[in-house]
C-alpha cells in the first residue's frame, strides 16, 4: 500500500473528535470504516464547492477496508487533506495533505498500520500544478518550492536550456515536509497537526509566497512543541493575521 495508508497517534484517543454514528455506517473500535474507493474519492474531493466552511476538505481518523493477496483487512488511517487551493480554469489548484505514517526508521518495507500505536510521525505532502508553478515562476520538488531565479543560479547545469527549467516543473510538483512532532510521546500531536494544516491552507489561500512556506511551517511546529496543555491550542494564538 502507498503512503495513503495512515494511522493515529498512540495515547491520543482522549483528544479525538467524537464520531457521529450514522445509519448504515460500519465501525471498528468506535471509528468509521470505509472502502478504499470511498477513501480515495473523499481524499480528492473539494467539499468547499458544496459550501462547506472548513480548512480541511477531508479529515479522517478510522479504517479503510482493503484487499491484499486476495485477503480483506482493515488498515488504520489518519489524514487531513485540503483540495482546490487557488483553483483556476487551467488547473485544479494546490493539494495539501498531512499524513500520519510509521516512523521512517521503523518502516521495514511496511507502510500500512493496524492500530494507533504504529504511527510514528506526521508528514506534509503538497502538490502544486505545473500551470501555477509557471504563473508564479517557481519550481517545486524535494522538500520545498524555490524561485526560478534561485533554480537557475544554483541548480541549472551548464549547457541546460531555459526550456529544461519548464520541463522540471512536473505536471503536479510534489514537496514533502517531515514535521518535528512526536505522536508516540505527545498525546496532543493530532491537535497540533490540525493547527499546522489550518496555517498552511490559510497561507496559501492568501496567495503568500510559496517559497517561504517552509519557514512558516517549521517555525509554527517549534512553537507548538512548547505546548503541553490542550487549552493552549487555540487557533488565534498560532494563526497569523
Amino acid at each position: 500500500m502507498s503512503r495513503d495508508q495512515l494511522s493515529h497517534p498512540e495515547g491520543a484517543a482522549e483528544f479525538q473528535k467524537p464520531q457521529k454514528k450514522e445509519v448504515g455506517q460500519e465501525y471498528h473500535e468506535g471509528l468509521p470504516v470505509v472502502s478504499l474507493e470511498d477513501y480515495k474519492r473523499l481524499y480528492n474531493t473539494d467539499i468547499r464547492e458544496a459550501g462547506v466552511d472548513s480548512a480541511a476538505t477531508f479529515d479522517f481518523q478510522g479504517y479503510v477496508r482493503v484487499s491484499q493477496d486476495g485477503v480483506e483487512k482493515l488498515v488504520y488511517q489518519d489524514v487531513l487533506a485540503t483540495n482546490g487551493i487557488q483553483r483556476a480554469g487551467d488547473h485544479d489548484g494546490i493539494h495539501v495533505g498531512i499524513d500520519g505514517i510509521r516512523d521512517y526508521s521503523d518502516l521495514m518495507g511496511h507502510w500500512t498500520m493496524q492500530d494507533a500505536s504504529e504511527v510514528g510521525e506526521y508528514d506534509v505532502y503538497i502538490t502544486v500544478p505545473k500551470a501555477l508553478q509557471q504563473e508564479q515562476q517557481i519550481i517545486c520538488y524535494g522538500d520545498r518550492c524555490i524561485s526560478l531565479d534561485e533554480y537557475r543560479e544554483f541548480y541549472l547545469m551548464d549547457g541546460d536550456e531555459t526550456s529544461d527549467v519548464y520541463e522540471s516543473q512536473a505536471d503536479k510538483g510534489w514537496i514533502v515536509m517531515r514535521l518535528d512532532l512526536e505522536p508516540k510521546q505527545d498525546p496532543l500531536a493530532r491537535k497540533k497537526v490540525e493547527l499546522v494544516s489550518m496555517a498552511i491552507v490559510k497561507y496559501l489561500e492568501e496567495g503568500s509566497p510559496i517559497p517561504e512556506l517552509n519557514e512558516l511551517v517549521y517555525g509554527l511546529v517549534s512553537r507548538l512543541n512548547e505546548v503541553t496543555h490542550e487549552a493552549q491550542l487555540v487557533p488565534s494564538n498560532f494563526l497569523e493575521g
